[in-house]
Formats: C-alpha cells, sequence, structure tokens
C-alpha cells in the first residue's frame, strides 16, 4: 500500500481498508508515513475476510465513535469523528459486508447505521458492501433505497471489481450525505 500510494499524485485525508484479516495489535507491522491509524478487530476465528481500518492523516484531529462501530457474522464498521474546529465535524467510516453473512441482515444494520448519522454534518462511508449495484435486484434496490433515504448518495458508478472471465462488478463504494 505505501509504494502504490507513493506512485499517486494525491494526498488522502482518509483511507479506509476492509479485508486485513489483522487485528488492532499488529497495526505497527502496517504503519504508513504521516497516517494514524485505527483497527476494527477481525472476527474470531477467521483466517481471511475480516478486519478493517482507517488510516487517517496526522494532521486531523479524531475520535473514535464506538455507537457506530460494529462487528457481527453479518456486518463490520469502523467509524471516527474528525473535528475542525469548535463547530465542525465529519463522521467518516470504512464497512464491510462478509459475503458469507446475512444479506438481509446486512441491510438492517446499515439501515441503522445511516439513520444514526446526523444529518446535519458531513459524513463520508467507504466501503465493501458486496452488494452489485450493476445488478438490479431485491438486494441492490433495498441497499440504494436505505443509502438515498437516509440522505446519502453513491459517489462510485464504475466497475471496482474486475477479475478474468467474470462480469465487471460495483460492489465497493463511497457515500456522501453532501456531494459539494
Amino acid at each position: 500500500l505505501v509504494s502504490t500510494l507513493s506512485t499517486i499524485n494525491a494526498k488522502f485525508s482518509i483511507i479506509g481498508l476492509a479485508e486485513t484479516n489483522i487485528d488492532p495489535s499488529a497495526k505497527e507491522t502496517f504503519k504508513i508515513p504521516n497516517y494514524n491509524s485505527v483497527y476494527q478487530n477481525k472476527a474470531p476465528g477467521k483466517k481471511k475476510g475480516s478486519g478493517i481500518c482507517l488510516y487517517i492523516h496526522e494532521s486531523l484531529t479524531y475520535t473514535e465513535n464506538y455507537s457506530l462501530s460494529i462487528r457481527n457474522d453479518d456486518i463490520e464498521t469502523l467509524f471516527i469523528d474528525i473535528r475542525f474546529n469548535s463547530s465542525v465535524t465529519i463522521t467518516a467510516g470504512v464497512v464491510y459486508r462478509p459475503p458469507s453473512g446475512n444479506i438481509n441482515k446486512f441491510i438492517e444494520h446499515m439501515s441503522k447505521v445511516l439513520s444514526s448519522i446526523k444529518t446535519s454534518q458531513d459524513s463520508i462511508i467507504m466501503g465493501d458492501f458486496n452488494i452489485n449495484m450493476f445488478v438490479n435486484n431485491k438486494h441492490s434496490r433495498e441497499l440504494e433505497e436505505q443509502i438515498i433515504c437516509n440522505g446519502f448518495t453513491p459517489t462510485i458508478s464504475v466497475a471496482t471489481h474486475i477479475k478474468p472471465k467474470c462480469q465487471p462488478s460495483c460492489i465497493d463504494n463511497i457515500l456522501v450525505n453532501n456531494p459539494n
């Protein structure tokens, strides 16, 4: 990741990763220069397909938002609140939906998370939702409905998952409640 970031001509305030497969105890092993990191514990007993983290640029002041952070068989979330001054806070988070989890329960949890975020403050949610937004089916429609009904907008409309001999899909996204 560090070598990839060095080739990109952009600086990111926040970087969200899903499926890290590590716990907070190993975060010192995966440092990115000029960033602090926050990790969610990976699911017990899972060797892969679990664990999420946020890298926050060291210039930002943040606190973990435990009320929005969840880890169960159906969803993993990790949120922080970034304070810019006494009156401006941005909520940022990363979400992962384990494909082995119950997709209906994921959408229920996601709905609760989205509705819990104050609409008066800017928020950004990035993640691997493992629901293909290119396919018009019950689950993609339900997730999209929850996103939009809670004041968020998906910002990615291109393929995010491309594998040989497979249909390209849009399973990763960045949701914002203030597109400006």
